[in-house]
């Protein structure tokens, strides 16, 4: 019985091994009802159990539709089965595509064979909607008046929209012409508008340039680098085959509503061929005619210009326990799709209990799938004056969602921090133990002298020269006080030295760090050493304690915060805090205030 078991066990764990295919193949796209003119996504999904290279894949058919962009990328994974490593290889070609006709349309199905196993992807049915209405049932669509499929195509027309590449010619396609296409001829102020230049010609080229981006008056403009280089690929047009050579794709975020025109572009283009046959040709493209709409009124509170596209807010602050008078970093990320160069952040308040310093704002761009995308990630310091709780209140940020064409109002979580009482700092002379010891005021010179055996402990050699051994005792004495007293001069003035010599390479390499601690070293030198662990909000207090002028002692202590500032905030001043801090201790080293 038990080995039957044991069988059963080892028999249904094999199981799944042996009911995978070594091949699958799917199908999807981004939605399933597009209006007019507007792009989706299309992803032909091709998984390989093994290592084995398919026999043949028969992409789907898309002559419905005009493809903007492809790419195509793989991701191989492992895993173990019954003891042995296992690979699924994933091929992925990706489409960007426009429905130019509305109706239904049915992406056809794809195929894909390995050996004996073919793995097939069902067909998608696309509704592609009039702009301003909805397609209607099957029903509905075969009763369509042709009447009106004219009236609507006049109607698009007139608001600039093409229903296809080369419209502009009528039946009469030349060899070679420039098309100036936009994903969309109607949007919202700030709403992306995708620009895309492309030379179709029935002869291959030898070659083509590639154009500046668009700097239409009106509009910010930014080349979208998504990291997919545009390639040329083949088209249908009305029964013709075209080479279709992108030359730009830009794009465009309108500043005010109201119509727009892009002027035309034109270029010279060379045909592929012999070189004596060669001739260059001139293409030039329509202009487009765009038309930009106002933001709903009215805004809701809060709303800050430039806040338009589809972005999430996070906030976050570190650490999460601090001292008063110990800085904290405020972290605000703002990150999405829309013109991110231009993304405001949300505005808040910590209070009059806390000191803030000028925010740090960094921009990074990461574009994807033809849209611009990124993040704005803004780092403030937070100086706490009182114990008890820090608090940040909620921030709230209004966005005009490009994707639903409404207000979304979004809002990050309240931040709380606890913050101890500062130490009892010491506003007394220092008084440690040891050779470091240093009282108020200059260092004193017996610190420095180093004693050794003289001829003053050795006895005299007779009653008769005391006299003069004295005298030669106090002489000895006063040339060691002075040779002492040169030593500990030399000594401070090798020390200010170096650090002149450190401060060149600290303005070089940009440490803030280095720069802080070669102040502390000056102050520490007339001060004493323990002056390093001061907090920082005492520190001019126990400066003026020890000597040190109240306009120094202040310039010391503002100096040091500068330096915390530029080092809790990645990216701040970091020069103008070296510079400080290095101004600061020359300042020291000469006793003068700067």
């Amino acid at each position: 019985m038990r080995a039957l078991w044991l069988l059963f066990v080892v028999v249904t764990s094999a199981l799944p091994a042996f009911a995978q295919a070594p091949i699958s193949l799917a199908m999807r796209v981004s939605e399933t009802s597009v209006p007019l003119g507007e792009t989706f996504r299309l992803e032909v999904i091709l998984t390989v159990n093994g290592q084995d290279a398919v026999d043949d894949l028969e992409l789907p058919d898309l002559s419905d539709f005009t493809v903007l962009r492809e790419s195509e990328s793989q991701q191989a994974s492992f895993s173990t089965r019954n003891g042995r490593r296992a690979i699924t290889v994933e091929h992925r070609r990706s489409f960007i595509l426009r429905a130019d006709t509305h109706g239904k349309h049915t992406i056809g199905g794809a195929t894909a064979t390995l050996g004996n196993d073919t793995a097939r992807a069902a067909p998608i049915v696309i509704t592609i909607t009039p702009r301003g209405g909805q397609v209607g049932t099957d029903d509905d669509n075969a009763a369509t008046d042709p009447d009106k499929d004219v009236a609507d195509a006049g109607a698009e027309a007139a608001a600039g929209a093409s229903a296809e590449p080369g419209a502009r010619f009528g039946n009469a396609l030349p060899q070679i012409f420039l098309e100036l296409r936009a994903d969309r001829t109607e949007a919202f102020v700030g709403e992306q508008i995708t620009v895309v230049g492309e030379i179709w010609s029935r002869v291959a080229l030898g070659s083509w340039p590639r154009i500046p981006g668009q700097k239409p008056p009106g509009f910010v403009c930014l080349a979208i680098d998504d990291g997919i280089r545009p390639q040329a690929v083949q088209r249908s047009l009305r029964g013709q085959i075209f080479n279709v050579y992108p030359v730009s794709r830009d794009a465009l975020f309108a500043l005010a509503p109201g119509a727009k025109t892009l002027p035309a572009l034109e270029m010279e283009v060379t045909p592929a061929g012999a070189f004596f046959q060669r001739q260059d040709v001139r293409v030039r493209s329509a202009p487009l005619d765009l038309v930009v709409k106002p933001l709903p009124e009215p805004a809701p509170p809060g709303f800050q210009a430039g806040a338009v596209g589809s972005f999430e807010v996070r906030a976050s602050i570190k650490p999460q326990r601090t001292t008063v008078g110990v800085p904290v970093s405020v972290v605000v990320e703002v990150s999405g799709w829309g013109n991110i160069d231009e993304v405001p952040l949300p505005v808040w308040s910590a209070g009059a209990s806390v000191r803030t310093f000028p925010p740090t704002v960094r921009r990074e761009r990461r574009d994807r799938d033809g849209l611009v995308a990124g993040q704005v990630i803004a780092e403030t310091l937070v100086q706490p004056s009182q114990p008890g709780t820090l608090t940040i209140p909620a921030m709230t940020y209004v966005v005009f969602d490009t994707n639903a064409d409404t207000w979304v109002t979004k809002q990050t979580q309240p931040l709380s921090i606890a913050v101890d009482a500062a130490g009892t700092a010491t506003t007394g002379p220092a008084r440690p133990a040891g050779r470091s010891a240093i009282a108020a005021g200059a260092r004193p010179l017996a610190l420095d002298i180093e004693l050794r055996e003289s001829a003053v402990l050795r006895p005299a050699p007779a009653i008769g020269g005391v006299v003069a051994v004295v005298g030669g005792i106090v002489g000895m004495l006063g040339r060691r006080r002075r040779r002492a007293s040169d030593s500990a001069d030399g000594q401070r003035r090798r020390r200010q030295q170096d650090r002149r010599a450190a401060a060149e390479a600290i303005v070089n390499s940009g440490d803030v760090a280095a720069a802080q601690r070669l102040l502390l070293d000056a102050v520490a030198e007339r001060c004493g050493d323990d002056i390093r662990a001061v907090d920082t909000a005492a520190l001019p207090a126990v400066l003026v304690a020890r000597g040190v002028g109240e306009g120094l002692a202040n310039t010391i202590a503002r100096a040091i915060v500068g330096a915390e500032a530029a080092r809790f905030a990645p990216g701040g001043p970091k020069q103008q805090a070296i510079q400080q801090c290095l101004d600061v201790a020359t300042a020291v080293d000469q006793k003068v205030s700067p």
